[in-house]
């Protein structure tokens, strides 16, 4: 049977391997949910968070292998690795507190006669793709929400990261019904053949070409697609920032995970007259940092997560400096490393048909540009096919919030609070994706929504 490497990217060891998943058995893991949701659905909203519950404190032992398993697998500096479980876990607190506020009946309509109400009943099973770059969240997401609103799951990790996946596919299936939630695994191909079995939802977390196929796939069949397909985010930086105050934002909103975030702002546009005011700031800054193993503390910027990575921002890099981008910061390789690293950057002089404007980076590269008026920054920063996040930095609040405001995209922040909250819908516009998780309208888009409308 064919076998799934785990690859460590900063140093191309092999951590382990998995088995990947034939058709035949993705085909019974399919129909095992199927069989199983027949009976998970009637088991009580109180009962289902008893099991999520479980999970929880399970997970809460293993935080720190699960923090190290996406350090082995991804390259996330165990420095971001373990708050980033500790997120995990809020998460799912607030899931607990809040799920049976938000999927309890409402009352619509209540008179002397009748009475109407929504009910928030499960769709069935679901087919949930999940991409690489925060590999606990990423299966946490799609998997725990589904199971709380009575769905049954089928899930694909990344082929990236498929130690995780089992390792987390183990808490689950330990405490779970059988068949309430499965895992196969493999790559793009196994995902493609998951999302054509007998399902009632694709859940997909990815790169857009894909997104796009698979939405096509649920179209043929019409069912449901949740799609979140990435963001090329503009930032813009008004001349009345506090600089003092907001540099930080900038760059973290940038670097943050080695720039492999979705939502990361990916476009800096600069009001003209505090460019080099703010270039010269985020230059000092990055030349701070270390890059290197990402399991020593001290590490800020560890590997991409594979060469393919790496291969994919050179090329994007390479194409901006051969259209004449200049770099203007550049944090430099200690020449000892070997494994899947990519020297952070920041660069000016960028042109509309460069690259790292028109396509989303996955990579440490931060492109700028300037502005002279709002109305300019409005243009630039609504010239991307892309609309999952935006950042507005200014003193003026009513001048922040009117860009906010007319930015196309699913998601602002205005003067650098993170606006991705467990709270909060997330989602984009544009091509960045197609319905909302977290928050009650993440819970509700996973419910087939029923009005029962009777006489009292």
């Amino acid at each position: 049977m064919a076998k799934l490497k785990s690859i460590n990217p900063a140093n191309g060891e092999v951590n382990g391997e998995v088995k990947i998943s034939i058709s035949t058995e993705i085909t019974s893991k399919v129909a095992a949910a199927r069989k199983a949701y027949a009976t998970w659905r009637e088991v009580g909203l109180k009962d289902r968070l008893k099991f999520i519950k479980s999970i929880r404190n399970e997970v809460a032992k293993n935080k720190s292998e699960i923090a190290k398993l996406t350090t082995m697998e991804m390259g996330k500096p165990v420095s971001e690795a373990r708050p980033s479980v500790e997120s995990n876990l809020r998460a799912i607190d607030w899931l607990l507190d809040n799920s049976e506020r938000i999927l309890k009946p409402e009352t619509t309509i209540s008179s002397p006669s009748e009475i109407h109400q929504i009910f928030y009943e499960p769709l069935g099973v679901v087919a949930a793709i999940a991409p690489w770059n925060f590999p606990s969240g990423n299966m946490f997401i799609p998997v725990l929400t589904n199971l709380i609103v009575g769905n049954t799951v089928v899930f694909k990790h990344s082929e990236l990261c498929p130690l995780t996946g089992e390792y987390l596919a183990k808490i689950f299936t330990k405490i779970l019904p059988k068949g309430v939630f499965n895992l196969v695994n493999g790559d793009g191909k196994v995902g493609e053949e998951l999302a054509n079995q007998d399902v009632d939802l694709i859940y997909f977390t990815g790169s857009q070409p894909v997104g796009h196929k698979l939405y096509e796939t649920a179209a043929k069949k019409f069912i449901r697609a949740f799609l979140e397909l990435g963001g090329s985010a503009p930032g813009v930086v008004f001349a009345d920032a506090d600089l003092g105050q907001l540099t930080k934002s900038i760059f973290d909103q940038r670097f943050h995970n080695n720039g492999q975030v979705c939502t990361s702002l990916k476009r800096l546009i600069v009001e003209k007259s505090i460019a080099d005011d703010l270039i010269d700031r985020l230059s000092k800054m990055l030349s701070a940092k270390k890059i290197g193993d990402p399991l020593k503390k001290e590490t800020d910027f560890g590997p991409l997560a594979s060469e393919k990575q790496v291969g994919r921002a050179k090329v994007q890099l390479e194409d901006a400096l051969s259209k004449g981008a200049k770099i203007v910061a550049k944090l430099e390789l200690p020449e000892n490393l070997k494994g899947a690293f990519f020297a952070p950057v920041i660069l000016k002089n960028i042109r509309k048909n460069m690259k790292v404007w028109t396509e989303e980076v996955f990579a440490p590269i931060l492109p700028m540009v300037t502005f002279n008026s709002e109305k300019e920054a409005l243009e630039l920063a609504n010239e991307t096919p892309f609309g999952l996040g935006g950042y507005v930095y200014s003193s003026d609040k009513k001048k922040a919030e009117r860009v906010a405001r007319q930015i196309v995209t699913g998601n602002v922040s205005i003067n650098g609070p993170e606006y991705y909250r467990h709270q909060n819908p997330f989602g984009g516009a544009k091509i960045s994706g197609i319905g909302r998780q977290n928050g009650s309208l993440g819970l509700h888009n996973l419910c087939n929504i029923k009005v029962i409308a009777h006489k009292r």
